[in-house]
């Protein structure tokens, strides 16, 4: 995996680090121009569209297609796991900066009937504390192989959750290729925050070669 080094800034939010954050985006994004391709957006988490206002000013952008939960005016309020798999197949960029865990996004983007052939994912994971914030999601669990046992599941919500943290980036990350993607690059942003890690990976799919 490749490391990307950026100095975090001044945080506005807990989940805020707006510099090591653009610096992942930057690195997909010249990825997807050096492959030929136009840069098509889809901005899960827009937010105050922090990121991408600062970000169209650097690259052209061919389109830009931003949604949130929170209520804004002029702007789709839903909750962005439910149409990632409903995109225009010319998407090459999809965002996905939650707080917490983007396994959701991540699983509805794999498994939805739209293929992205070359699409770059921005990744936020939210840290899982020792009082068991950001539980182990069930389809992480089930590829650690901790489902069948009761004990362990019971317990996941604890300390437990949190020392089991180290482990659960590999399996969140594999997720694209049990749907037939090829993760073609990898990035991660270094040093992390204390309540975040942040990764950037370049998908293709592996049906439209064969």
């Amino acid at each position: 995996m490749n490391p990307i080094t950026a100095h975090p800034g001044r945080k506005r939010t807990d989940n805020y680090n707006e510099e090591v954050k653009l610096e992942i985006r930057r690195y997909l994004i010249k990825h997807i121009i050096d492959s030929g391709r136009k840069l098509n957006v889809f901005d899960a988490c827009q937010g105050d569209r922090i990121l991408w206002t600062q970000l169209e000013k650097e690259f052209p952008l061919e389109s830009y297609f931003g949604v949130d939960t929170k209520s804004q005016r002029g702007r789709l309020t839903i909750d962005s796991s439910r149409i990632i798999d409903k995109l225009p197949e010319e998407t090459t960029f999809i965002d996905i900066d939650t707080w917490g865990s983007p396994v959701p996004h991540l699983l509805a983007l794999c498994k939805g009937k739209t293929r992205y052939d070359y699409v770059g994912v921005a990744l936020t994971i939210g840290m899982i504390t020792r009082r068991g914030a950001g539980a182990i999601p069930k389809e992480i669990q089930y590829l650690m192989g901790l489902t069948d046992n009761i004990r362990i599941r019971m317990k996941l919500q604890g300390p437990l959750t949190a020392k089991l943290q180290k482990y659960i980036y590999p399996y969140i990350l594999y997720l694209p290729t049990l749907h037939d993607y090829d993760i073609i690059d990898i990035v991660e942003a270094v040093p992390p925050s204390r309540t975040a890690r942040y990764f950037g990976m370049i998908l293709q799919d592996q049906r439209k070669d064969t």
